[in-house]
């Protein structure tokens, strides 16, 4: 290859580099085309349509110079110039001045139709925005976190509020919405907490998903007959919500729409609602007054969960299915229609209801009876009340009940249903009211270990005891380092002690059993024993010796103790007198000198080790006294 191919390879691959480089920079690095200052201020701005000798071009302001540390007051012009060409200010981009935490307002020409996702995001000292009547679109996300906006207009152009436009101002006091808009996106208003009263327009139609969720200070709001959908968890914890009407064209109520609405006292469901969502009215603990309509056929899980400011309640026989938990935490009087689904569900869940009737004198036969409580569990010793669900709760048949135990030695019941549990086993409690029959089984527990003790059976183990329980037929050991939380099951057996072992040395233990037995094929349980404690020592000396062998020395002697570093020793002038210490030894012996002749010594030894952190003596239990004399 000649001189002149390579001359020419090179510059394609320097070319090529320096084409690469630009699409880099102009990719990552530079957002925009050119800047311009106005009012005091540079702003950036890209080229959106060149435009034409016979129309302009358009651009968008895409941020400011120096945007971190930009404050103040922003204006925006109509025009702008650049190398000789004018251009229309038409558009606000994407992000443009997000984060601008120190800027105070912005006032936006006339020329404006588009302000772009999170364009103002993140700015929080910013109190004042004009958004002038040629915006058409507002962005998603466009004023999020704006902490210090407290009023807004919005423009006859907009059609709709988009995405959590407004999510988190939580200075906003209050807004105007023109004729026009048809919809509001999900989250637009979410946690408006200084958002006291809204009027929506009559061209509305969508109201989106948590669009005024956690609007605590929310206290009214007006809703057109124009909106058709209200989406799930709306008015989500607006906990200053008094008032709220939905418009008639709604088919459904959305899950959780109203969830959390405490101050809520009253509601109207329109007529024309199929379904209630699950948890709509979760939480309205200040529900008082609310009627389900004839077309409702389903109510969702968690319903009317916690409204236990709710008396009464009419499920209309349209209703064909309600789930789960609809109405736990509740005291309500529900009515029904005879042989309906509300009926049969209230009763499967042992809710009390009455029938609705059309006539105060009827006479309304007794269908049958429940005892309310299930899966009653008791321990000996311990009473319970139970009480009888009469269906329908309204029937003007005789109530009166007559109770039996079939196994008095396991529980008793008196004439008002009042159980006492006697000792542990099972046993069928019968209500009676005329003909009609209801019965639960009654589980008494077993009592629990008795006479529990912990003991040190060596320098890492200790033994746990206790007496055998009526019944039981296995224990469960738990063990802790503390004596109020932290108990592991250590041991599940069925004799009546537990070594434990490989512990820490001179570590205190807590221990406590739980019995377990049967009856028939249900087992049964105790409550905890009483705690115990003790930490692992070494073990007393054993074969303890002491024999003159000298006419002024004394030895003693003894067998070694397992895990034990060394012993001390220890001597006393009598039996029950006062014991010094001699010393510390290794050795399974030592030798008492420069004693009198003739005078009776007397001696004991304990052993020791170190605990666990190894910087403390553990000590044994002394040994038994020994004696000798020289």
């Amino acid at each position: 290859m000649g001189k002149k191919g390579v001359k020419l390879i090179t510059g394609l691959i320097l070319i090529s580099m320096l084409f690469i480089m630009n699409e880099r920079i102009l990719g990552a690095i530079i957002t925009y085309d050119f800047e311009s200052m106005y009012e005091g201020q540079t702003l950036k701005y890209s080229i959106v349509n060149p435009g034409s000798e016979e129309k302009p071009g358009t651009v968008m302001v895409t941020g400011i110079k120096g945007q971190e540390y930009s404050f103040g007051d922003v204006v925006i012009p109509e025009t702008v110039s650049n190398t000789g060409i004018t251009y229309k200010v038409t558009q606000i981009s994407d992000s443009a001045f997000s984060g601008c935490m120190d800027l105070d307002s912005i006032q936006l020409p006339e020329t404006i139709t588009v302000i772009g996702d999170s364009a103002f995001a993140g700015c929080g000292s910013l109190h004042t925005v004009n958004i002038p009547e040629s915006v058409t679109d507002i962005g998603d996300y466009a004023f999020r976190d704006c902490f210090s906006l407290n009023g807004l207009t919005i423009s006859s152009g907009v059609k709709s509020i988009g995405e959590g436009t407004f999510y988190n101002c939580t200075g906003l006091k209050n807004i105007l919405f023109p004729e026009g808009i048809t919809s509001i996106g999900k989250q637009a208003f979410y946690s408006c907490r200084n958002l006291t009263k809204v009027h929506l327009p009559g061209s509305l139609k969508t109201i989106g998903e948590s669009s005024f969720s956690g609007c605590t200070g929310l206290t009214d709001i007006k809703i057109p007959e124009s909106v058709t959908r209200i989406e799930m968890y709306a008015f989500t914890a607006c906990k200053s919500l008094k008032g709220i009407q939905f418009p008639k064209k709604l088919t459904s109520i959305e899950a959780g729409v109203l969830s959390g609405c405490i101050k809520l006292k009253s509601f109207i469901i329109p007529e024309g609602v199929k379904r209630i969502g699950s948890s709509a009215f979760d939480s309205c603990t200040g529900l008082e007054n609310i009627k389900i309509p004839y077309k409702v056929t389903s109510i969702g899980a968690y319903a009317f969960n916690k409204c236990g400011s709710l008396k009464k309640l009419y499920i209309p026989v349209s209703v064909k299915s309600i789930r789960e938990y609809a109405f736990t935490g509740t005291k309500i009087d529900f009515i029904v229609s005879k042989n309906s689904y509300g009926a049969a569900y209230l009763k499967e869940n042992a809710y009390s209801y009455t029938y609705l009737t059309d006539s105060l004198t009827k006479k309304i036969a007794l269908e049958d009876i429940l005892i309310k409580q299930k899966d009653i569990r008791i321990y000996p010793g311990e009473k319970v009340t139970l009480s009888v669900i009469y269906y329908p709760g309204n029937t003007t048949d005789n109530r009166k009940i007559s109770w039996s135990s079939n196994n008095k030695k396991v529980a008793a019941v008196d004439v008002n249903g009042r159980i006492t549990a006697v000792s542990s086993g099972s046993a069928t409690i019968t209500a009676m009211v005329g003909n009609k029959k209801t019965t639960r089984i009654i589980y008494v527990e077993l009592n629990p270990p008795k006479t529990v003790k912990a003991v040190s059976n060596g320098y890492n183990s200790i033994k746990v005891t206790w007496t055998k329980v009526d019944g039981a037929s296995g224990y469960r050991v738990y063990r802790s380092t503390s004596k109020d939380k932290g108990y592991l099951e250590i041991a599940n057996v069925s004799n009546t002690s537990v070594m434990d072992i490989n512990l820490g040395k001179g570590r205190t233990y807590y221990y406590k059993i739980s019995a377990r037995g049967y009856t028939g094929k249900t087992e049964l349980y105790s409550n905890y024993s009483k705690v115990v404690s003790a930490k692992p020592i070494p073990a007393v000396p054993a074969k303890v010796k002491a024999a003159a062998v000298s006419e002024n020395s004394i030895k003693l002697s003894w067998s070694p103790v397992n895990g034990a570093v060394g012993y001390s020793v220890y001597k006393a002038d009598s039996k029950n007198g006062t014991y010094k210490w001699l010393g510390n030894v290794r050795a399974k012996s030592y030798t008492d000198p420069s004693l009198k002749t003739g005078k009776t010594y007397y001696y004991k030894v304990r052993a020791y080790n170190y605990n666990y952190v190894g910087n403390t003596k553990v000590f044994g239990v002394f040994s038994s006294v020994v004696y000798a004399k020289p």
